[in-house]
C-alpha cells in the first residue's frame, strides 16, 4: 500500500546514499517528511523565508544537508 501523500511504500535508502556521496541535498516540507529515517543521522535544516514547496499545510518548507562519505576521485567508491 503505497503512502497517503502518494510516495513510494519502500521509499529509497537516504542513508546508504548519505555514505556513499559527499553531501546529500534534500529539500522538503517539516509535515510531509516528518518521518523521514535520516533525521536520526547528523544534518542541518535551513528554512529560507523564500523557499517554498507544493505543500500547503502552514509548515516550513527547508533544505536539508547531510555530510556523507568521502569519495575517492580515481574510484567513485568510498573511502
Amino acid at each position: 500500500m503505497a503512502p497517503s501523500a502518494g510516495g513510494s511504500e519502500t521509499g529509497v535508502d537516504e542513508a546508504a546514499i548519505i555514505a556513499s556521496c559527499e553531501e546529500y541535498i534534500f529539500i522538503g516540507n517539516e509535515h510531509v517528511h516528518r518521518y523521514k529515517p535520516i533525521w536520526k543521522l547528523p544534518h542541518q535544516k535551513l528554512t529560507p523565508t523564500w523557499l517554498y514547496s507544493r505543500a500547503i499545510n502552514g509548515t516550513r518548507d527547508f533544505i536539508g544537508l547531510w555530510r556523507g562519505g568521502q569519495r575517492s576521485s580515481n574510484t567513485g567508491t568510498a573511502v
